[in-house]
This record gives structure tokens, C-alpha cells and sequence, in this order.
């Protein structure tokens, strides 16, 4: 069982994450005008640059959606128990996965 100051602990680790990534989020790409165009390489690296840039951003937007869920599980009555068995899961597990509503014999039955 999690004590309290665990988890506001934890709280605190969730939502300084979702800053992160908001913060990161509301970054502009970089602009594509500053580079030359009449280079095929250049106008290839801009393709090859905004499709990660893309994939990176979506990555990020389902950590945050994640990590919102969390914070209001971590808010509720069954913050740190596992969503499968029941059983608590270790403090240590939540801080190493903070997106986890499993404990790890339920995680590895689920990624089988």
C-alpha cells in the first residue's frame, strides 16, 4: 500500500511530466523556409524530418492523454492497486512506469 506522501510524491512526478510535455508541445517545428529548396537532399531531409517530427508528436500527445489518466486514477480510491488482481503494486513499479495500473504479474500475463 502507497502512503500518502508516496503519493502526492508520485502526483507531483506525473504532473512535472505533463509540463514537460506541454511545454514541448507548444513548440513550433522548426522552420521549413529556412532551408534550401532547390537541393534535392535538403527538400528530402525536410520530408524525412517532418514525418519523425510528426510521429514524435503524436508519441507525445498519447504519453500525455496517459499520464492525465493516471493523475486521476492516482486521485481516486484505487490508486495503486492493480486494475486486474487487486493486489497493491509496488511504489517502486509505479515510479519506474508512472502510467501503470498493473502490477507486474499482471503485466506479464497481459504481454504474452
Amino acid at each position: 500500500m502507497i502512503d500518502s506522501r508516496d503519493l502526492e510524491r508520485l502526483k507531483v512526478r506525473v504532473r512535472n511530466r505533463i509540463e514537460q510535455l506541454s511545454a514541448k508541445s507548444a513548440e513550433s517545428p522548426a522552420d521549413e523556409d529556412e532551408q534550401p529548396r532547390d537541393d534535392d537532399d535538403a527538400t528530402l531531409d525536410i520530408t524525412i524530418n517532418a514525418i519523425v517530427g510528426e510521429q514524435v508528436r503524436e508519441g507525445a500527445q498519447q504519453e500525455l492523454r496517459a499520464l492525465s489518466k493516471q493523475l486521476q486514477w492516482l486521485d481516486g480510491d484505487d490508486a495503486g492497486f492493480c486494475d486486474d488482481c487487486g493486489d497493491a503494486i509496488p511504489l517502486a513499479r509505479l515510479e519506474a512506469v508512472p502510467v501503470t495500473r498493473h502490477c507486474i504479474r499482471c503485466a506479464e500475463k497481459r504481454s504474452r
